[in-house]
């Protein structure tokens, strides 16, 4: 391969690489900005991967559950509600994974 060849194949590998950090740090910087809102707010709120994993729990919901955010980010979010009300807090995940709009009321463990 010419010279000129490998050294527009590198600059473009640069190139993707740099757009490539661009867009993480930004998916960074939204995840930052969302964990600071939620964090702002006073209501219990919590953050639920598709798989029902959580994936962020904010600081008023660390209080009402006794469980750190470190503590219950990947585990699933049902153990953050009584037993009895597991199947209807699944139920609530998965209307909203469909986009239904509903209006719900559980109450936590603590």
């Amino acid at each position: 391969m010419p010279r000129t060849s490998i050294d527009n194949l590198l600059k473009i590998q640069n190139s993707i690489s740099a757009m490539e950090g661009l867009v993480s740090s930004g998916i960074r910087d939204s995840i930052e900005n969302c964990k600071s809102i939620l964090n702002a707010i006073n209501e219990a709120a919590c953050v639920i991967d598709s798989s029902g994993g959580l994936i962020h729990i904010n600081e008023a919901l660390e209080k009402a559950s006794g469980r750190s955010a470190a503590w219950c980010v990947g585990r699933p979010f049902t153990l953050l509600f009584e037993e009895s009300e597991a199947q209807t807090a699944i139920s609530f995940h998965s209307r909203a994974m469909s986009r239904e709009s509903f209006a719900a009321g559980l109450t936590l463990k603590g």
